[in-house]
């Protein structure tokens, strides 16, 4: 009488043709599984890429708003109250940006001061009860006059009878005479920094005051070009003076600052996960602002 079932040897090559089978499958879903990961990813870095292109463009084609063009609305250097580059110096990977938005608060300098407190004109439109309504405590304000001179301040105390804005703590390069202008300013510097837990690059926002914080991690470049009327303003051009208020200023810059008009923009930013790191996937974006306000005389 014969038996069912299997022998051993039936047995064993069912299961090495189910471990082929099984093998071959996986192996046809892996590309699909490193696609659902590699899609996410994708789309984050899309979105660092345009987070980094929309901060700096906005705030580059308001450089130089209110300003008059009597201070360079755009620099190369860090500027501010912490840790601002020595005055002259030129990086080709970091920019600063000033402008007084039509609403800032505004007014003149009353009596000529070089010290901590500025004591100045009560504003037209501002109530007696509060001279100053446009000021605020902890607020980054600007004073500048006729001569190219300019220096940015930490608000930290608002004064009455008489109108004075108190600075402790950040002198003032020079003593300002009665009429220069003092406004309410918005900074921004954009640059790279390492982080030193993760060693990526992240770029950097610092608020000229007291905020400076990274934007967005990743990204591997960063590089700015600087353009005139007539063609490029390279560093030597734009570290080489003249000087402006003069070459002793602690404060001083290169009069040719004066003459950007056009600003090229160039990032690089790289996918988060180590594994899908390849030039081939980083993206790579350059764009051109010219800021309608530079160039604007008084």
């Amino acid at each position: 009488m014969l038996k069912s079932g299997f022998s051993l040897v039936e047995m064993v090559v069912a299961m090495a043709i189910m471990v082929t089978m099984t093998a071959a499958i996986f192996e046809l879903m892996n590309p699909a599984y490193g696609m659902f990961q590699a899609q996410p990813d994708a789309s984050d870095l899309q979105q660092r890429v345009r987070v980094s292109a929309d901060a700096i463009f906005k705030d580059l084609v308001s450089a130089g708003a209110g300003t008059g063009g009597r201070f360079p609305g755009v620099m190369p250097f860090r500027r501010g109250a912490d840790a601002p580059d020595p005055p002259g110096t030129f990086f080709d990977d970091r920019v600063s940006v000033l402008s007084m938005p039509s609403f800032a608060a505004r007014t003149t300098v009353r009596i000529a001061t070089g010290g901590n407190a500025v004591l100045v004109n009560d504003s037209p439109t501002c109530p007696s009860s509060n001279p100053l309504c446009g000021f605020a405590t902890g607020e980054l304000a600007v004073i500048f006059d006729e001569s190219g001179a300019y220096d940015t301040f930490r608000v930290t105390d608002i004064g009455k009878n008489p109108s004075v804005l108190v600075h402790a703590g950040s002198m003032l390069s020079k003593s300002y005479a009665a009429g220069a202008v003092v406004a309410a300013v918005v900074a921004a510097t954009y640059s790279l920094q390492n982080d030193p837990a993760t060693g990526l690059a992240q770029l950097m926002k610092y608020d000229g005051n007291r905020t400076d914080l990274p934007l967005v991690d990743d990204v591997a470049g960063l590089r700015f070009e600087w353009f005139g009327a007539t063609g490029s303003l390279g560093r030597a051009l734009l570290t080489d003076g003249p000087w402006l208020p003069d070459s002793a200023s602690p404060a001083r810059y290169d009069a040719d600052l004066l003459l950007v008009r056009r600003i090229r923009v160039s990032l690089h930013v790289r996918p988060e996960r180590q594994f899908l790191r390849a030039p081939l996937l980083d993206q790579k974006i350059s764009f051109d602002v010219t800021p309608r306000n530079l160039g604007v005389g008084p």
